[in-house]
C-alpha cells in the first residue's frame, strides 16, 4: 500500500532513497498503479505511465501527501512519528519522491471488472 497525491497531470508518490521502489524506477521508469475500492475489490482503476525520481526537499511532498490522508496538521505529525523510528534518523538520507505522469486516457483506459 502506498499513499498517492496529484499535482496537475502528475501523480506523486513519496519513498525513501535506496528503497526497492526507487531502485526499480531508476532501473525501469515504466510504472503501473492500481487503485481498488475497499468495499468492492473487483472495482478498480489502473494507471500506467513513466516515472521520474526527484529529491523531496525538506520532505515537502511527503508532508503534502500525509496532509491529504490525515487532514490539516497531519503532515507534521506524520514526520514527527517517522523521525522517532530508526529509519528516519538524522543520519538517514532524505526521502525521494517519484513523479509519475499518467498516459493519456486513450492509451490506458479505465478498467472495471
Amino acid at each position: 500500500m502506498i499513499w498517492v497525491s496529484r499535482d496537475g497531470e502528475e501523480l506523486l508518490i513519496s519513498t525513501e532513497q535506496g528503497r526497492r521502489k526507487e531502485r526499480n524506477i531508476l532501473r525501469d521508469p515504466r510504472v503501473g498503479l492500481t487503485v481498488f475500492d475497499l468495499a468492492d475489490p473487483h472495482l478498480y482503476v489502473e494507471i500506467r505511465g513513466t516515472a521520474t525520481v526527484t529529491e523531496d526537499v525538506d520532505r515537502a511532498v511527503a508532508v503534502h501527501i500525509a496532509e491529504e490522508y490525515l487532514g490539516p496538521g497531519g503532515g507534521k505529525e506524520y514526520l514527527e512519528a517517522r523521525r522517532k523510528t530508526s529509519e528516519w534518523s538524522s543520519a538517514s538520507p532524505r526521502p525521494r519522491s517519484s513523479v509519475t505522469p499518467p498516459m493519456p486516457p486513450e492509451a490506458c483506459p479505465v478498467k472495471y471488472r
